[in-house]
């Protein structure tokens, strides 16, 4: 261990006069003779360290070691040291080593030459060193208030620890005590910048010393990474990975250890997420190690579980060991998921619909899709899956009524993957599969389209064909209206939209709850623009309500208000989802 030293210095003058003088004394047997040469006068010069006074030092460990230094002349006298009032030891060579703990220390170092003395002292001070932590979020932005149980705690027996917590408002900082620190205390952003302090102290020697840790946030607005629509319900992903999700909870498909009513504000579902999809009456979602876990209504199988009765899983229950899932899509009685290039899915397979080995109704755990093909993307609808192979092809199997399959035909069931009609020069790079119907984004040549086909009652092909009859539909990709460019597209259960080359919002098919956001009830057969100015990255389809993302990460979402499926009270048109976590809404 370093050692310390201090330098003080003490010229002290010894006048050796003749014994006849008033007041003289002899310095020694023989008087004026103590010196080389017989001058009359001793010299003795001291210098003593460490410096009295000054702020503590603090230490590592029990003890420390020090170094007291100092300087006698001439070269003949005798040096002796004491600490803390202990015996004088010899200290020849101008310095004391010694072994300190914590508290006040006093070294005495005494110098002698003959009958002569002079002694110097010094004082300082030690402290053992300790510390402080704090359980607690890290500092920095956060979007929503609650930090938790937080809890301080020093590392000493004898450390008094206190924590605050402030919140500047206006400029203004403001302190309140945070009780019962150290058992853990519930607490709650209150402003947009808020601070966080423990402190611990102990007393050393009359004087307190202390360490603290503390942590700083500022409230910002949220932003989302991702979205995904469900039936009634909507889940979404924020940049701290964090998953939220809002509407219905009919099934426990909220992820909140309970099922039952609806939640029109974003509620936390507890993890950290990479991915995330709402099905009909239940979700799925990945995190951030690769694992896939999923929740909600467990019946035919969809949750992955092992289990087909009817009941609910109401916090997310991992399936299987895997940590490579890339990619899930959670339908209607069913859900898929792609790790690597291998496609799996499990749930209602009537018919065999899932397009995986297995004659058994109820496929109650992820098995491969058939066919032998290497997949990049997998979407599942309300009857049917689709899915993009790596060659940029696209294939539908499942339930294959009103043409939704796409393969020219009208069969009733497809039981393994079948290529969708397109031309050879055709290239699949988004695709959705919705309820009787699907949408897909194809590169043609040199323009990027939207193309749907299935069932086109209520215009939900956007193909402007204005027959509504339930019995007109595509059985092969039919081009979207109006000729735009489009990056995404979404097939919901009557209606779809899609995110034009401009980042505007198009909507088409059944408005009969204002779930194309164009301000109208009418159904649409071409694409009617959503009334919302800011640019979208993505849009998403449910039953009877919408949600996008803009390019900023701002939630919107718009439609059928029931069950809180807009993540706010009321308003049918397109507005952000609330967030009462954190800043309010403008």
């Amino acid at each position: 261990m370093m050692r310390k030293a201090w330098w003080v210095a003490l010229v002290v003058g010894v006048c050796a006069c003749s014994g006849d003088e008033p007041g003289g004394q002899q310095s020694g047997p023989d008087a004026g003779e103590v010196s080389d040469t017989d001058t009359g006068e001793l010299s003795l010069t001291l210098t003593a360290t460490p410096e009295s006074g000054g702020e503590a030092s603090v230490f590592a460990g029990e003890t420390t070691s020090e170094e007291v230094r100092f300087e006698c002349g001439p070269a003949e006298c005798v040096t002796e040291c004491s600490h803390n009032d202990g015996a004088f030891v010899a200290c020849p060579d101008g310095r004391f080593e010694l072994e300190v703990g914590e508290g006040e220390h006093q070294v005495v170092v005494r110098a002698s030459l003959g009958e002569e003395r002079v002694e110097e002292s010094t004082s300082f001070v030690r402290v053992r060193d300790f510390g402080v932590s704090l359980e607690a979020p890290l500092s920095g932005e956060r979007y929503y208030r609650d930090l938790g149980l937080v809890r301080g705690a020093c590392d000493r027996e004898d450390c008094v620890l206190s924590c605050e917590f402030c919140a500047v408002v206006d400029g203004t900082e403001s302190c309140v005590a945070v009780e019962s620190c150290e058992q853990g205390a519930a607490l709650e952003l209150s402003a947009v910048e808020s601070r966080l302090k423990a402190q611990g102290c102990v007393e050393v020697a009359g004087e307190s010393y202390c360490r603290e840790e503390v942590r700083s946030y500022a409230m910002v607005d949220p932003v989302w990474t991702q979205l995904s629509v469900g039936g009634a319900h909507s889940c979404g992903i924020l940049d701290d990975q964090s998953l939220w999700c809002w509407g219905s909870n009919s099934a426990g498909q909220l992820g909140q250890g309970a099922s039952g009513g609806s939640e029109s504000q974003a509620q936390r579902v507890g993890g950290a997420w990479e991915e995330v999809s709402a099905g009909r009456e239940h979700t799925c979602g990945i995190q951030v190690d690769g694992s896939l876990w999923c929740w909600g209504q467990q019946e035919y199988g969809r949750v992955g579980n092992g289990s087909d009765a009817y009941g609910s899983v109401t916090s997310p229950q991992r399936v299987g060991s895997a940590t490579d899932w890339a990619e899930v899509s959670a339908g209607g009685q069913h859900s898929c998921g792609r790790r690597g290039t291998n496609l799996f899915c499990w749930g209602h397979n009537t018919g065999e619909r899932l397009g995986v080995e297995s004659h058994a109704s109820e496929v109650t755990t992820p098995l491969l899709v058939g066919g032998g093909l290497s997949w990049e993307q997998v979407s599942a609808g309300g009857e049917h899956v689709c899915g993009i192979s790596t060659q940029g092809k696209a294939y539908c199997w499942g339930r294959g009524d009103s043409g939704r399959l796409g393969n020219g035909a009208d069969e009733a069931i497809g039981t393994s993957p079948t290529e969708v009609d397109a031309l050879s020069s055709w290239s699949f790079l988004q695709i959705s599969a919705g309820g009787e119907h699907t949408c897909a984004i194809v590169q043609t040549g040199s323009a990027v389209r939207a193309y749907c086909w299935g069932a086109g009652s209520y215009g939900r092909l956007g193909t402007e064909v204005t027959d509504h009859d339930a019995h007109y539909h595509e059985r092969s990709p039919a081009l979207v209206d109006g000729g735009a460019e489009y990056s995404q597209v979404s097939a919901g259960v009557r209606h779809s939209c899609g995110v034009d080359a401009e980042g505007r919002g198009q909507c088409w098919g059944s408005n009969s709850d204002r779930q194309l956001g164009d301000g109208r009830t009418g159904d649409a057969a071409s694409p009617s623009a959503v009334n919302q100015s800011d640019d979208f990255a993505w849009i998403g389809t449910g039953e009877m309500h919408s949600c996008a993302l803009t390019q900023v990460g701002e939630a919107w979402c718009w439609g059928q208000v029931v069950d809180g499926r807009l993540g706010r009270e009321s308003d049918a048109a397109p507005g952000p989802v609330a967030w009462p976590h954190g800043l309010a809404q403008d």
